[in-house]
């Protein structure tokens, strides 16, 4: 029970990711299958409902697996909803490549 309240807080600000307006669409889309995930729906389903690959559901499921635990400590520090919100986003951003550098700046 004290695991899931935990969670709980995590899932609540993935929820208002979603509903938020302004959240960029990538970021909505991949909180959703988190949120669906979540729920116990099977990734070809959860791809099937929200027009993804399966390889896409399991990846970003994958990533939160992962971190799930790095956001139990955040919770248990008590961090505020915002701070919170931030290492949700740095979760869901796309993961740094290898690849040439940039050739033009802003």
């Amino acid at each position: 029970m004290y695991r899931a309240i935990k969670i709980e807080q995590a899932r609540k600000v993935l929820e208002q990711l979603v509903a938020r307006r302004t959240t960029p669409s990538w970021l909505a889309e991949r909180a959703k299958i988190i949120l669906i995930s979540l729920q116990g729906v099977s990734p070809g389903r959860v791809a099937k409902r929200l027009g993804v690959t399966r390889n896409t559901v399991k990846k970003w499921v994958k990533r939160w697996n992962q971190a799930e635990s790095k956001l139990r400590e955040l919770i248990e520090q008590e961090v505020t909803s915002s701070q919170l919100e931030a290492k949700i986003r740095e979760l869901l951003c796309d993961a740094p490549r290898s690849g040439a550098p940039r050739k033009f700046t802003r």
